[in-house]
């Protein structure tokens, strides 16, 4: 029988290799179509057809030239996002219209990452396949390898890095309506350049989720600006744009975002620790965008 060991260590081996190919392995973004054109059209024409697909779309938002992102949501995303804790932050999904190169890059946040990436119950294949069918498909990017559905619900970019639920912390209020006023208000007046990109209520778990942009009022505060940020992580040929705009959760008195060394990290995961594009390069960026985020929902900023 000893003879024949390596040969039944080879077999487990093969096999246990045909199981990890067989798994399926997901990228944050799909790239629907890149063609030659009109930004202008073609960002009109997408958001016509994210709405013939169904949706509705709650806010637009142009970071910098050449770059727009389409928020959008519907019934069935929130019933979805509602059955999870921290589930809010996936009721709304995101595409981008980028010029780059002499084309226009139609893409979005892929629905299945990010269901899995938020610990949602249900995977949104469907959500997939709606928008691919409305927008078109080209190829899945954003990671050369891809994360399991698995490695996603359990994420972290390495160990001592935030996980999806260690949140940011922003403020706390005596009730939701005390939250959801004192936020609104802040968001519309406050002196840190974050403003609201959309605004969402989500009344069957008693919640608000909003999505704001965030501009730096003066270079001191470059670290958060979306812009400068951009321009450190998404270099690649194909454009990760729908990554903005950042998201704001409100629900039982309670004020959080998702921390930017994961939120970043699960949308980016091939990025590199150290280089010109890397994490190391934004070193201050997770304290700089707790701070504005923090200021920016506090009634007395």
């Amino acid at each position: 029988m000893t003879k024949f060991k390596p040969l039944v260590v080879l077999m487990v081996l093969s096999l246990l290799s045909l199981g990890s190919i067989a798994e399926d392995r997901l990228k944050p973004f799909v790239l629907a179509a890149s063609s030659a054109g009109d930004f202008d059209v073609i960002a009109q024409d997408t958001q016509g057809a994210i709405a013939a697909a169904g949706y509705d779309i709650i806010g637009t938002y142009v970071p910098y030239a050449g770059a727009m992102v389409i928020v959008f949501t519907s019934d069935r995303l929130q019933q979805a996002a509602g059955k999870t804790e921290l589930g809010a932050f996936g009721s709304v999904l995101r595409a981008s219209v980028t010029a780059i190169d002499g084309e226009v890059q139609v893409g979005f946040v892929n629905p299945v990452y990010l269901a899995n990436a938020y610990r949602l119950e249900d995977d949104l294949a469907d959500e997939r396949e709606k928008l691919i069918a409305a927008l078109g498909f080209n190829i899945d990017f954003g990671s050369k390898r891809g994360k399991t559905a698995k490695s996603l619900r359990r994420y972290n970019y390495m160990l001592g890095m935030e996980h999806f639920d260690d949140v940011y912390a922003l403020g706390s209020y005596d009730s939701q309506a005390a939250a959801v006023a004192g936020v609104d208000a802040a968001l519309a007046a406050n002196a840190v350049g974050v403003k609201p990109v959309y605004r969402l209520e989500l009344p069957d778990i008693d919640a608000v989720i909003y999505g704001v942009s965030m501009q730096a009022v003066s270079e001191d505060n470059t670290f958060y600006d979306d812009a400068y940020q951009m321009s450190v992580v998404d270099f690649k040929a194909l454009r990760s744009t729908a990554y903005l705009p950042y998201e704001i959760l409100v629900q039982n008195g309670e004020v959080q975002a998702l921390h930017m060394r994961f939120r970043m990290a699960v949308h980016f995961p091939d990025l590199s620790m150290m280089g010109k594009h890397s994490f190391m390069t934004l070193m201050a960026s997770p304290k700089a965008i707790q701070k504005a985020l923090a200021a920016a929902v506090s009634p007395e900023s």
